[in-house]
């Protein structure tokens, strides 16, 4: 959920190394990572933001 994204961006660059010093592709998880980024400001949000706001961050985030 939106509350808890902040966490997975690390964890998925992580992945994203660990696949690319394995000589797999790591895109998906920096893409991940950028995505759970963006979410990072509603880390503490109370109450829960509405969807189309979700979606806003996402996708107008600047990074």
């Amino acid at each position: 959920n939106a509350f808890k994204a902040w966490r997975f961006a690390g964890e998925m660059r992580e992945i994203a190394a660990t696949f690319e010093a394995s000589g797999l592709p790591g895109g998906f998880h920096l893409a991940a990572a950028d995505i759970y980024q963006r979410l990072a400001g509603y880390k503490d949000c109370d109450p829960a933001p509405a969807l189309s706001d979700v979606i806003t961050t996402i996708l107008d985030a600047k990074t």
